[in-house]
């Protein structure tokens, strides 16, 4: 029930016209459950970017929306005193190396599907409660940051 993908393309549409999708994902793929790889690791993100760019409905003019594509942030262990259980989730330090591929990985994708890019580990960081979500201050400098970036890159002002 967590997987976006089913919901993906009834929220494009019930949100019509749409100018822009800016899409971050990809931590969860890394679950120890999931049994995650380096060759895998941009998977989920071109199923969804599928989606989006098939769909012609959810643009304008008959035409799919933009995609800014955010590479999440590397997953990290929680504080001592936060919930510990969070990184063995995450198959500890293999999901944090794979974690640190994702801005090369997702850059490279962004680039063949003629989506923007940027990478939120610039911006952002997870929050000592459990190593994966982000902390408040990350939330605030990664909004200006998408902001800024949207402004100057994809929308620019005239």
């Amino acid at each position: 029930w967590k997987n976006g993908e089913m919901y993906l393309k009834p929220c494009l549409n019930s949100h019509r016209p749409l100018d822009l999708v800016v899409l971050m994902l990809g931590t969860n793929d890394l679950h120890a459950e999931v049994q995650p790889d380096e060759e895998h690791l941009g998977d989920g993100l071109n199923r969804l970017l599928d989606i989006i760019q098939e769909d012609k409905k959810s643009g304008r003019g008959y035409q799919p929306p933009k995609v800014l594509v955010l590479a999440p942030p590397e997953i990290v262990p929680s504080d001592p005193a936060g919930r510990v259980d969070v990184y063995p989730k995450f198959n500890c330090e293999q999901g944090r190396q794979l974690s640190l591929l994702f801005p090369q990985v997702y850059e490279q994708i962004a680039r063949q599907r003629g989506c923007w890019y940027l990478n939120a580990a610039e911006y952002a960081k997870p929050g000592p409660a459990d190593g994966v979500h982000l902390d408040a201050e990350s939330h605030i400098r990664l909004g200006k940051a998408v902001a800024a970036y949207i402004r100057e890159n994809i929308f620019p002002q005239k």
